[in-house]
């Protein structure tokens, strides 16, 4: 049984890549404006219509926020604290489809975001409080990203900021995304990275959480089931488990996000749409295979899949054919009379991943099934012969009891 995982990146751990990275178009490493992304790297569905989900929120770049603090307290010794208040401004994003540029119109119709007002506040024994500092989100159209696995973004923000440090402008920057699935394998289960994924420009006073990192992941039991010598297909079984990466420090995404990923974790926010196509790949299959491939039927409880075949197959010995028939055995019959490849190709699609099982069978000759055995034991209890004459046999009135019982006896001879 080989399984492949189309266009992923089959990895270790340390080979993960960033998912997201956010770059104003100034190169400025003393930047007044940046922004937190946090992506979901799967469709969405909405009314019947795919999205992908993105948090933002505007913030400071980590190196300006502390100059800005060390020049202030410098000035003002007896300070206890220092608070950064953000006024608000606006956003717009743009996506690169093909060769154009195009501005994004989100689910709700809209083609703009108004930031909020925030406030930061920090004591000069490093404490903070944070007012407001929260993610906004909107859901954006598939067809902006496509089969596009790096999808770039740009945007151009304004700002304004009041109370201890004062400023207003405006940028343009990139969020460049990576999509691509990444997929750490071991037997019969698969680890799924880069599903949620974040971007922070400022710490403040949380560790490890600046710049990007994946904060969930996904494993995938799977189990192929109902396969034989005869049967070509096979059923699956896959089992879902999300789990947070490492420690993540929630407190630093606000109530939106931290309520979104609580959730996911949970199993309530997360969407896997599991659909399935089968394929007989074999040269010449018309010869050997009479039969159109039905739906496979897929059951669900909890976070665990069934995905079965339902078709009934048996052969047709006037055509030498495999064709459906509802006395048949359960699943697809491999064509005894085939003495070519023939492989059995299940997809499955599990949200916007592809999972490629195939069934490969070199050719279908049976005689290595059957194995002779000359170490039997048997006891012959009694044998008895019955010689007689056809004209004999049709003289006696086998509806006579006696007739027929001195018949026998007349005629039989042990030879055991």
């Amino acid at each position: 049984m080989n399984i492949a995982i189309d266009n992923d990146i089959d990895l270790n751990s340390s080979d993960r890549q960033d998912t997201i990275k956010v770059e104003n178009s100034s190169q400025d490493v003393n930047k007044n404006f940046d922004l937190d992304i946090v992506f979901q790297n799967e469709v969405v569905m909405k009314n019947n219509k795919k999205y992908f989900k993105l948090f933002f929120r505007p913030s400071i770049s980590e190196k300006k926020w502390n100059s800005i603090c060390s020049y202030y307290f410098g000035k003002n010794p007896n300070a206890q604290s220092i608070s950064l208040y953000f006024n608000g401004g606006t956003c717009v994003f743009y996506a690169q489809v093909g060769s154009e540029l195009k501005q994004i119109v989100f689910e709700d119709k809209t083609d703009r975001v108004d930031f909020g007002y925030y406030r930061i506040s920090k004591s000069e024994n490093n404490k903070y409080e944070f007012l407001n500092y929260e993610f906004k989100s909107v859901l954006i159209p598939y067809e902006y990203f496509e089969d596009n696995n790096f999808p770039t973004i740009r945007y151009t923000a304004s700002y304004k900021y009041t109370g201890n440090f004062v400023d207003e402008g405006s940028v343009t920057g990139l969020i460049n995304l990576n999509r691509k699935p990444q997929i750490y394998r071991s037997k019969n289960n698969l680890t799924q990275y880069n599903l949620i994924s974040s971007y922070l420009t400022n710490q403040f006073n949380v560790k490890y959480e600046t710049g990007n990192r994946d904060l969930i992941t996904r494993e995938i039991d799977y189990e192929v089931l109902n396969t034989s010598v005869n049967r070509l297909d096979f059923d699956v079984s896959l089992k879902f488990k999300e789990s947070w990466l490492g420690k993540v420090e929630t407190s630093i995404y606000g109530t939106l996000v931290t309520n979104f990923l609580n959730q996911y974790v949970s199993g309530v926010s997360k969407v896997i749409g599991v659909s399935s196509t089968n394929e007989i790949l074999l040269n010449n299959k018309e010869s050997y295979y009479d039969l159109k491939l039905k739906d496979d039927a897929i059951s669900s409880r909890n976070d665990q899949y069934l995905i079965e075949n339902q078709n009934f197959t048996a052969i047709d010995w006037k055509t030498n054919k495999v064709s459906e028939s509802i006395y048949g055995q359960k699943g697809i019959l491999l064509n005894p009379l085939i003495s070519d490849r023939v492989v059995f190709k299940k997809t499955l699609k599990l949200n916007d991943l592809n999972l490629v099982f195939e069934n490969e069978f070199l050719d279908s000759d049976y005689t290595n099934i059957f194995n002779s055995r000359i170490d039997l034991n048997f006891e012959a209890v009694k044998v008895e012969e019955l010689n007689y004459l056809h004209e004999d046999y049709y003289e006696v009135d086998w509806n006579d009891k006696e007739s027929a019982i001195k018949f026998i006896h007349e005629n039989q001879k042990n030879i055991l």
